[in-house]
């Protein structure tokens, strides 16, 4: 059932932000920050089950990006609600006009089909992994992630 779920949020999130993103700044902070925690406690478990003077030295670290990750992570995740909740009454406000609302998916069909298709071919190429931080090592220095439009 994990990966089922790991599948399903992995894939929610990325709809969100591909809606969501450009409207609201402050969740692609509150995302990554949230990633680093997440990814910096599984660390620090690990470092300190581990309990070597090497793995205690990276266990601080860990825990110093922990603690790095608290205020924007309180700060952005708050402020992109507000976003968020901006933007859904402006699309509320374009579902009650039918008219607005087929232009606007007309004029977006492209986006929209885009986004979906990335999405779906990115998480049939890219499954998660039971380690995240070997996925991210893989895709560390990488700014744009390449696709096979052959496949």
């Amino acid at each position: 059932m994990g990966n089922w779920w790991d599948d399903t949020y992995g894939f929610s999130a990325g709809l969100v932000m591909a809606s969501f993103g450009d409207s609201s700044p402050n969740a692609s902070v509150c995302s990554e920050n949230l990633t680093r925690m997440i990814n910096s406690t599984v660390n620090f478990v690990d470092e300190l089950r581990e309990a070597s003077n090497e793995t205690l030295n990276r266990s601080a670290e860990s825990f110093g990006n922990m603690l790095g990750s608290i205020h924007p992570i309180i700060f952005s995740c708050y402020q992109s609600l507000f976003e968020y909740g901006e933007v859904a009454l402006i699309y509320g406000e374009t579902i009650v006009d039918g008219l607005q609302l087929v232009y606007n998916i007309i004029h977006h069909l492209g986006g929209i089909y885009d986004t979906i298709f990335y999405l779906v071919k990115w998480h049939k190429d890219h499954p998660f992994a039971d380690n995240p931080q070997r996925i991210h090592e893989e895709t560390e220095g990488n700014e744009e992630v390449e696709f096979d439009f052959e496949s």
